[in-house]
């Protein structure tokens, strides 16, 4: 089918609309079956050892449900391949599970590593708007279902994108959102409309967003369905090279928490999925040719922990300041309220501690960047800086040292 920023039909599915399930599925199933793979499940990897020469050789983790509440062990290893995906839950609205709390990004910043474009935080303009109460993941309505003919109206029954992109409804999703953001600001409400009622077999096209949609009370078949925008992919991330290599010698990186640079400023639908195995492969084979030995860790001084309770209102923060629309005055007041927040230290090593302070550190590193670039370019809108500009095609490099000091630099793309 056809989704957002594409000019012809080239997006292959699975399993109807369950494409990543079913890559997850053929993958779990491949790892499960080699006898040489040890899983370790429902683990959080916390920080990178490294050894005298300043190579990861491993990673400190925290296996949930197991030993102690504080109890953390060590993977000692010849390279470590960071794939954790993404850092949706940084706003209180987005398609990310409740573990895309960035942790393999914080990892590797707290490692040293570079991290680049990360102010260009895509929202997907088509998620299933329930109620203003509703925070953490809410239900993604694919743009194939546009694709299939579905339109967006506002509440005069408008089709709005018609006339704001030769694309219209299936223009790229920077452009989508924006312009729902802007119908919700016009109307005052939280939300506009999608109408699927046209298409054919809807439940048996589209059955994962059918089932969601149903069980929120909506029938697609014969009723609108209410949409609005919430953050749904990182187009930034660790910066590697075209092996996956980050900055930090044997830390790479993969999917999600890499900025390879294949997405730009605005990832088009679809290809993150190509993206991950891409990159996943060239990284094997990177490291089937060249694995040193095993190096020994030296100890490092641990992270700060911040207390658990900060979520919900960075959260809020960021969808407010840092989120589809910003400014100087919103990022700013922003980085207030981070810097507020960063004094609720916590001395209780768990699950929620952690998470809780990688977010602090991502949304950091995001509204730096932000602040940083002073344009519109693709998913990062600046309502003060609302053209495109020629001195930004650059890409914003941040870096954190190991005296939780904040390095910014910019390098021309190449």
């Amino acid at each position: 089918t056809r989704e957002g920023g594409h000019l012809r039909n080239r997006i292959l599915h699975a399993g109807g609309d369950a494409t990543g399930a079913e890559v997850s599925r053929a993958l779990l199933a491949a790892v499960q079956e080699d006898a040489g793979i040890e899983i370790i499940e429902h683990a959080l990897a916390i920080d990178a050892l490294k050894s005298a020469t300043g190579r990861v050789c491993g990673v400190t983790l925290h296996v949930i449900g197991k030993g102690s509440l504080d109890g953390v062990g060590r993977a000692l290893s010849r390279a470590v391949v960071v794939a954790t995906g993404g850092l949706g839950q940084v706003y209180s609205q987005t398609t990310n599970p409740a573990v895309s709390t960035g942790d393999g990004v914080a990892l590797a910043l707290r490692a040293g590593a570079d991290v680049a474009d990360v102010e260009f935080i895509q929202f997907h303009p088509t998620v299933l708007w329930r109620d203003l109460a509703n925070r953490g993941q809410q239900p993604l309505i694919s743009e194939a279902v546009r694709g299939e003919g579905a339109i967006l109206l506002n509440h005069k029954d408008e089709q709005f994108m018609v006339g704001k992109h030769p694309q219209a409804d299936l223009a790229p999703r920077d452009v989508v959102a924006k312009e729902i953001f802007n119908q919700m600001r016009i109307s005052g409400q939280p939300h506009v409309w999608l109408d699927a009622r046209k298409i054919n077999d809807f439940a048996k096209r589209f059955p994962t967003i059918y089932a969601s949609c149903v069980a929120n009370g909506i029938d697609p078949t014969v009723e609108k369905i209410p949409v609005a925008p919430a953050s749904h992919y990182a187009s930034g991330g660790v910066r590697v090279d075209l092996n996956g290599q980050s900055s930090i010698a044997g830390l790479y990186i993969c999917g999600e928490s890499a900025c390879t640079g294949a997405h730009g400023a605005n990832r088009l639908a679809s290809n993150s999925l190509l993206e991950g195995l891409v990159f996943g492969a060239r990284i094997a084979d990177s490291l089937a040719k060249d694995l040193p030995a095993q190096e020994q860790p030296v100890e490092d001084s641990k992270t700060t922990l911040l207390d658990p309770k900060i979520v919900i209102p960075l959260q809020i923060a960021m969808s407010e300041g840092a989120g589809v629309m910003r400014s100087e005055s919103s990022l700013r007041k922003t980085v207030q309220t981070l810097q507020e927040l960063s004094k609720l230290t916590s001395n209780q090593p768990r699950i929620e501690a952690w998470e809780a302070s990688n977010l602090h550190l991502l949304a950091t590193a995001i509204v730096r960047s932000a602040l940083e670039r002073t344009e519109t370019r693709g998913s990062h809108w600046r309502s003060d800086f609302p053209d495109l500009s020629d001195k930004w095609q650059v890409r914003v490099i941040e870096k954190f040292d190991a005296d939780g000091n904040w390095h910014k630099r910019v390098e021309q793309i190449k």
